[in-house]
């Protein structure tokens, strides 16, 4: 009959080659579908907000219709890890819509944005979401990914890692390694500009602007210098917002602990090198907060 469901199992010691199909009566085939009291689906009241481009011109921001669970159970095609966790930070890389959400990174299915299922369980293909966590002898909670030269770089309050793929990006390719240990602000988002990653380092009373960038011709090699390390006592802490242009070369910098003032870095790199650097900051005035 139609809407016949059936289990089909291979090794009876195994849950990972089992799957479920359902009969289609209309096209006469065997459909591949969810199990019996599975969940199907995301919570789209809990999940992030959209804004779309309507045919008009403007922008609805609203709840997502986000793709269903159309294959397996809790066991062949678990929830993504962010089910349940709190999900910190969004980005796109290598046409995925991912999620950061505790120690894990969540990317849906190859411009397919907003799938965080396999469609099925009998057969995964390279173009599947990816759930992967990061593995170090600390907890380290990411908090922000930034795309940086063609990789895409995760950052916790004390450690960096990497994940790239040889090729296509794929459950079988990604790997996330810890690529650097540097102390980083969780307040402010690094900011890329150019080749270099701007990030907050805060110590006793005032924060160090640090500059992250790939070793020259050894791009698998990360470091990161001080551009505070000549005016050490400048930028006050509560640093909150970092943002800047690599056309105009400079990085502009917002603190709480001098909510009146935009501190400016001005740089000029020459083959490689830094030729110029300078520090200094507008004052709005007191009572002002920018």
């Amino acid at each position: 009959p139609d809407g016949y469901m059936v289990k089909v199992v291979g090794d009876t010691s195994k849950t990972a080659d089992q799957y479920y199909v359902k009969y289609d009566l209309k096209q006469k085939v065997w459909k591949e579908t969810v199990g019996w009291n599975v969940s199907i689906g995301l919570d789209y009241v809990t999940m992030p907000w959209t804004l779309v481009r309507a045919a008009d011109g403007n922008f609805d921001l609203g709840y997502h219709d986000w793709k269903d669970r159309r294959a397996g159970d809790d066991d062949t095609n678990p929830q993504p890890s962010m089910v349940g966790s709190t999900i910190t930070d969004v980005f796109f890389f290598r046409n995925r819509l991912g999620f950061i959400s505790g120690e894990n990174i969540v990317m849906s299915r190859t411009s397919r944005y907003f799938e965080f299922y396999p469609p099925s369980v009998a057969n995964y293909t390279d173009d599947d979401p990816l759930d992967v966590a990061v593995s170090h002898n600390r907890v380290s909670v990411l908090k922000y990914a930034v795309s940086f030269a063609e990789e895409l770089l995760l950052w916790s309050d004390e450690a960096q890692f990497v994940l790239s793929a040889n090729g296509v990006l794929s459950a079988k390719t990604a790997q996330l390694d810890l690529t650097t240990q540097f102390d980083v602000s969780d307040r402010a988002r690094p900011y890329g500009i150019g080749r270099n990653i701007y990030y907050a380092s805060p110590r006793s009373s005032f924060t160090s602007i640090m500059r992250y960038y790939a070793v020259q011709d050894v791009s698998s090699v990360k470091n990161a210098e001080d551009m505070t390390a000549h005016v050490p006592n400048y930028v006050p802490n509560g640093v909150y917002s970092i943002n800047g242009s690599g056309t105009e070369n400079f990085a502009c910098v917002l603190t709480k602990g001098a909510p009146s003032k935009v501190f400016i870095y001005k740089f000029l790199y020459m083959d490689e090198n830094i030729r110029q650097q300078s520090w200094s900051h507008w004052d709005f005035g007191d009572g002002v907060e920018v």
